[in-house]
């Protein structure tokens, strides 16, 4: 709500999976129902009064509710169906009526095959990474349940949205006021191809660049074992490096998205339980790279300066939203109110919603756009990176008014080149294992007395 959408109702996020198997309609409808029972956020819905939005939990969803939609068709398009049911369904809600959820069953027989997708619309507002991957499981396991004729059944519920937002605001985050300052100065535009071009999400286009399955293998793998880093923030790294070379700035700021569920400590230290609840936890914080402090252009110099930066971010970074939007000071806000030109969100491995004995897989289609064309994008770079098949997909989001499609390719080519330098100087063993003095967050060390002890083992 805080980019005051011209359409807010439109922002969604779209999940489109393949078959092996048919589904019996009446069946998926009592799963989805069953579903919406357990978990509270699916019968939510948002109105605005007093100046603000509120969250409202429903006790059921209404049972008229019109939340699957079924099509058979022969010898027609199976990708111009999954975009026509797409786009109406993205373009039907209304926050103040729930449910703000709503799924289609495709089947498409062409001659003697028959293609089956499953396509999961939600608003933004009730979902994120992790949630999915806990409706996908629940939905198809009370299916089966159904299927076999027992009465539907899911785990004790967990702790809700709600109940850790009121922790968080129980919560002193004052002492990390001063550091989230530091990372929230407005640093200069990147550099435009077309300066005056706009960011509507009309004008918005995505390239994608692959990791081939070795090397993503050894990213993920080979790496972290060999050389003291987390691929994730290898792949950060590559970005950061490619963005100094390309813009030529002293400085590089960007704003993290994770799922907001990483601060485990904080879970267990108030015996909250997150690990079956749905909702949007995502915790956006910013963090400045500064090229200048680096002395020298060895690698492995900047993999470790880079690396301290990334393993300094105090609670997963959740304490930079609670500071800036849940302090009442007006002024302490602001002086956190930045948003960087770069967002950029590791999703994780997408495999890991499914296995081998599982009834699907993620489908290739598109699901079509999931924001309205007129709503505005709030940055000018959108990176996000997942591994499917194995593969290393990174997506770059950006304005065909600001940039010419050659630039953000060549963007892409470079981190993957980058990336591709790191994986081979982490396996190389030419170096000293990487360790920084954030490694040992118990240990009262600097990088310096770190080095002098392990230069004496």
């Amino acid at each position: 709500f805080q980019q005051q959408l011209e359409h807010p109702e439109f922002w969604n996020q779209s999940l489109l999976l393949k078959l092996n198997e048919p589904l019996q309609e009446a069946t998926l409808n009592k799963a989805l129902f069953a579903l919406s029972e357990h978990y509270d956020v699916l019968r939510s819905r948002f109105y605005y009064e007093n100046n603000d939005w509120q969250q409202e939990f429903l006790t059921s969803i209404p049972n008229d509710s019109e939340i699957i939609t079924i099509i058979v068709q022969e010898n027609d398009s199976l990708e111009d169906s999954i975009i026509h049911i797409s786009e109406q369904i993205q373009n039907s809600f209304r926050l103040d009526q729930s449910p703000v959820w709503k799924l289609a069953y495709i089947e498409c027989h062409t001659g003697s095959t028959i293609e089956r997708r499953l396509l999961w619309i939600c608003h933004h507002l009730i979902i994120d990474g992790i949630s999915w991957r806990i409706l996908i499981s629940s939905l198809f396991n009370l299916y089966t349940q159904l299927e076999k004729g027992e009465a539907p059944r899911l785990p004790s519920k967990t702790h809700s949205a709600n109940d850790w937002v009121e922790l968080l605001q129980q919560i002193d985050f004052e002492s990390q006021r001063d550091y989230w300052q530091k990372q929230s100065i407005s640093l200069p535009l990147l550099p435009m191809d077309m300066p005056d071009g706009k960011q509507s999400m009309r004008d918005q286009n995505t390239l994608t660049a692959t990791l081939k399955k070795e090397l993503t293998k050894e990213w993920l793998d080979s790496v972290p074992s060999q050389y003291s880093i987390k691929s994730d923030e290898l792949l950060i790294i590559a970005l950061i490096q490619t963005m100094f070379k390309w813009c030529e700035h002293l400085q590089i700021q960007i704003m993290f998205e994770s799922h907001g569920r990483d601060a485990h400590k904080l879970q267990q230290e108030n015996d909250i339980d997150l690990s079956d609840t749905v909702g949007w936890f995502t915790a956006m914080y910013p963090l400045i790279f500064d090229n200048k402090s680096i002395n020298s252009n060895e690698l492995g110099e900047i993999l470790k300066s880079h690396k301290s930066i990334l393993r300094s971010v105090p609670d997963q970074g959740i304490g930079y939203g609670v500071l800036r939007w849940y302090n009442q000071n007006k002024s302490s806000k602001k002086s956190l109110n930045v948003l960087p030109s770069i967002r950029f969100n590791y999703f994780g491995q997408a495999d890991a919603l499914f296995n081998d004995s599982a009834n699907f897989t993620l489908a290739s289609e598109s699901t079509g756009s999931s924001r309205h064309p007129n709503n505005q994008q709030d940055v000018i770079f959108d990176i996000n990176a997942f591994v499917i098949d194995g593969e290393l997909k990174i997506h770059w989001n950006y304005s065909t008014t600001q940039y010419q499609r050659e630039t953000i390719q060549m963007l892409l080519d470079n981190t993957l080149d980058e990336l591709k330098g790191m994986i081979n100087y982490c396996l190389g063993g030419q170096h000293d294992g990487g360790l920084v003095s954030e490694d040992f967050p118990d240990m009262e060390i600097d990088n310096d007395e770190l080095a002098n002890m392990l230069d004496n083992l």
